[in-house]
């Protein structure tokens, strides 16, 4: 395994020494040799983390020890508190305190040290976070973690949301926010390579989401808003001692009560090994167990409710926010470097499609007759704009 010490080593060797005391338990301990590992951070070009091992002596006991060092540079487009993705969030929300006080339901990792780089980058050292199960989650660590994360979000609405300058106003408006400078160049090249494989037959639907966007967020406007982390997913969520812990703070913020489902059911079943049928049974067991959670806040809501939030968010986030402002992007600037990596073949990619298209069915109901019905237009008029009669491109 290759060490990357040298340029983990962005904070000096007393702040790592005191770290590591902190974190073993041992104010007298002297660091030796450590080893630093970069792990992958999907397309979050503007943060790198490593995770840090080695030994340390303290009265002739060797203590072995691991942390997480997360180094976070700023970033265009992600500069503004109010913005979904602002680039110093997670740091300044452990700088503050607020993340060693969060309501029972969620934890997060304790945060040793912090500080900021002579480049204007800055870096936490945080716990390293072991799932008592590997992460191979079965269908009761997922009722569970749903259980959990309706305990958190349920705290807030008896609980005025915090008001903090580095939170944004409403997370999903401004998350929608990131694709309008990429939704011009789909109008105008329907037919490139890149948008012909990774939105293949979604586009007109993806364009007509896009369309109805202000509608929608109206809907999800009428519930009550509570806190979120916001990417609570499978490999974001750790069980520890049976107790639900949560990395990578950086999208929190405050959104309609059931949002919290968006990232937390779909995007963690797509990564698992469950059969659609399965998918289908937890994604109705995970709601129900959400609702559980909430209810521990002694407020009652009703399913109707918490999936109509669910499932457009789901929408709006995903086929629109994060495909087109994010993934799409990020993806572009591979193809045009000559860099474009192949698709790995990947069993689950049919029944992840399934899932996420039953999804689409589920929230055109959700969206009322009005909203469904002008979708459902949209999106037809759309496809015709790209193919004829006959199915083929004009």
């Amino acid at each position: 395994m290759q060490n990357h010490a040298e340029q983990a080593n962005i904070i000096d060797q007393e702040c790592l020494t005191a770290a590591v005391r902190a974190a073993i338990g041992r104010p007298d301990a002297v660091l030796q040799e450590w080893h630093a590992q970069i792990l992958t951070t999907g397309f979050d070009l503007h943060h790198t983390i490593y995770r840090c091992s080695g030994e340390a002596i303290d009265q002739q006991q060797v203590y072995a020890w691991t942390l997480i060092i997360k180094v976070i540079q700023p970033a265009e487009g992600r500069l503004s508190p109010r913005c979904a993705v602002y680039w110093k969030r997670e740091y300044l929300a452990y700088r503050s305190g607020f993340l060693a006080h969060l309501p029972r339901g969620l934890a997060a990792p304790v945060c040793y040290l912090s500080g900021e780089a002579n480049d204007g980058s800055v870096w936490l050292v945080l716990e390293d976070l072991a799932d008592d199960s590997g992460h191979t989650w079965q269908a009761n660590e997922f009722t569970r973690a749903a259980f959990q994360l309706g305990v958190f979000n349920g705290a807030f609405l008896s609980n005025d949301l915090p008001d903090i300058d580095w939170l944004p106003d409403r997370w999903l408006f401004s998350y929608l926010d990131q694709a309008a400078e990429t939704i011009p160049f789909l109008y105008r090249n329907r037919r490139h390579p890149l948008v012909r494989t990774l939105f293949g037959w979604r586009l007109p639907v993806v364009l007509a989401l896009w369309d109805l966007r202000h509608d929608l967020l109206k809907l999800l406007e009428r519930h009550p808003q509570v806190f979120c982390h916001n990417d609570a997913f499978l490999h974001n969520l750790f069980f520890r001692d049976g107790s639900l812990n949560a990395i990578d703070w950086s999208y929190t913020g405050p959104a309609p009560l059931g949002a919290e489902l968006a990232a937390f059911i779909p995007v963690s079943l797509t990564l698992s090994d469950f059969s659609l049928r399965e998918m289908r049974k937890l994604d109705r067991l995970c709601v129900q167990s959400y609702m559980d959670g909430v209810k521990q806040s002694g407020f009652s809501t009703r399913q109707q409710d918490i999936r109509q939030v669910y499932v457009i968010t789901f929408l709006l986030r995903y086929l629109v926010a994060a495909l087109v402002g994010e993934i799409f992007p990020y993806l572009l600037t591979l193809y045009n470097d000559g860099d474009f990596p192949e698709m790995p073949p990947d069993a689950r990619r049919g029944r992840n499609g399934r899932f996420y298209g039953e999804k689409l069915l589920e929230g055109l109901w959700f969206m009322g007759l009005r909203n469904g019905f002008s979708l459902l237009l949209r999106s037809i008029r759309h496809a015709l704009t790209a193919y004829g009669f006959d199915g083929k491109e004009v």
